[in-house]
């Protein structure tokens, strides 16, 4: 459990950074994701409603 609280800790005491840095993270797949375009499986995921 300490560990677990540890890591909360750090999190709320760094929030802005972790934060930042989960966005950009998200935006860099994001542009990978369109650049690449979509592979047959997603498609096929997709098509069947499994994924969005």
């Amino acid at each position: 459990m300490s560990q677990i609280y540890s890591a909360l800790a750090y999190y709320w005491e760094h929030k802005e950074e972790i934060d930042a840095d989960m966005q950009q993270r998200f935006e860099y797949a994001e542009r990978l994701r369109l650049e690449t375009g979509e592979f047959s499986l997603a498609k096929r995921l997709r098509a069947e409603g499994l994924i969005k």
